[in-house]
């Protein structure tokens, strides 16, 4: 490449220590100011050299902004990534807006969006909602992070709207720290869902999702340290508790029975009735993903109106059979019978589609790389 060479340029800008390069004596020669001395600088020393008239003199290095390749380097630092600079210094993360195609704008608050810069929430981006689903439905490509951001979304509407309605004596409306709660329960519902989502579950025996979110759960509020404190968020005047309100978030998410129901008052139970509902099965995880599942799938239309159902949602007082007290929960008006009716319909019809197009009726492998958990989200 001519005679400036790679080899030759990096001899030049980086000669090495004490060359002797030669130089005409001239007379008339005036010499150099004086100049401070400088770092990686070696003294000017001049000689003579007995057999020839000729001067030589040892030429310094003065490399300032080069390294020699000898000296020890540190290890390159991968640059920390700005959830991880906020997590390392306890800086809540501000507030959020995102769009979803099937609620459109979602706020999502500073404890939720800090929760989201977790590396425990942001493994949910790999796992489809259908798991191979999209092998017949091509665009059946959802995962469970937008689907955990729907859930959150739909328990802070709908825990709005009750805390807007008429409530019974026995029933108290919830605070804004109770809607967080609920809604940081439906963010993290579905943690601890493995590859390929529900059919994870049918290859590994004795593996449940629900236990594993609740694993993971712990580890993100309680390990050591914690990726996330409940301390460092408040509503209003009113911070949260680490114990209490972990607690409330962790019985919410297993639909805790009222026997293990400690977290929260009685007058509040029907705050359990939202995330995982276990008295009827209608809760907002099933109705988001009836809706984003048909949507992605299939498409067309929404199959039910969820205005109907939260705008006629009400709180009333009743008594079931796992406990002898009464206690308040959540129950809807004889109107929207048929919007219920809706809902149970279109569970059944996405089975009908999508589980047998995808090869249910044979009992192939298609049973069990489908769409598996038709009741569990």
């Amino acid at each position: 490449c001519g005679p400036w060479s790679r080899k030759s340029i990096l001899s030049w800008m980086n000669p090495p220590d004490c060359a002797l390069i030669p130089c005409v004596h001239v007379e008339s020669h005036v010499p150099d100011p004086p100049r401070p001395p400088r770092l990686h600088e070696t003294e000017k020393i001049a000689m003579k050299t007995p057999a020839s008239s000729s001067s030589w003199r040892v030429a310094h290095t003065h490399t300032p902004h080069l390294t020699p390749l000898s000296s020890p380097r540190s290890p390159p630092t991968s640059p920390m990534t700005v959830s991880a600079k906020r997590r390392r210094l306890h800086v809540p993360a501000p507030t959020k807006v995102v769009h979803c195609a099937l609620h459109g704008n979602i706020s999502i608050e500073p404890l939720l969006a800090s929760v989201m810069d977790t590396h425990i929430f942001q493994r949910l981006k790999n796992l489809r909602q259908l798991g191979c689903a999209d092998h017949v439905y091509p665009t059946a490509r959802h995962s469970r992070f937008e689907h955990s951001l729907g859930v959150a979304h739909l328990a802070g509407r709908l825990c709005s709207k009750l805390k807007e309605a008429p409530m019974p004596l026995s029933a108290e409306p919830p605070s804004e720290r109770d809607i967080l709660c609920v809604k940081l329960a439906g963010l993290c519902h579905d943690l601890g869902h493995g590859p390929y989502s529900h059919t994870f579950e049918k290859l590994v025996p004795g593996f449940k999702h629900e236990a594993m979110s609740e694993q993971l759960l712990e580890g993100l509020f309680k390990g050591s340290p914690p990726l996330v404190r409940l301390s460092h968020f408040a509503t209003g005047d009113e911070p949260l508790d680490d114990e209490t309100d972990f607690n409330f978030v962790a019985e919410l998410l297993r639909g805790a029975p009222p026997a293990e129901r400690t977290a929260r008052p009685r007058s509040k139970w029907y705050l359990y009735n939202i995330v995982a509902n276990n008295a009827f099965g209608l809760d907002v995880d099933r109705l988001d993903y009836l809706l984003r599942d048909k949507l992605c799938a299939i498409g067309g239309d929404c199959a039910f109106s969820l205005d109907t159902i939260f705008d006629n949602a009400a709180v009333r007082i009743a008594r079931f059979d796992d406990d002898p007290e009464p206690y308040p929960v959540i129950a809807f008006s004889q109107k929207t019978a048929p919007e219920l009716w809706s809902v149970f319909r279109t569970r059944y019809d996405m089975f009908d589609k999508v589980g047998k197009g995808m090869g249910w009726r044979s009992g192939g492998m298609g049973t069990r790389m489908g769409w598996d958990g038709m009741g569990s989200g």
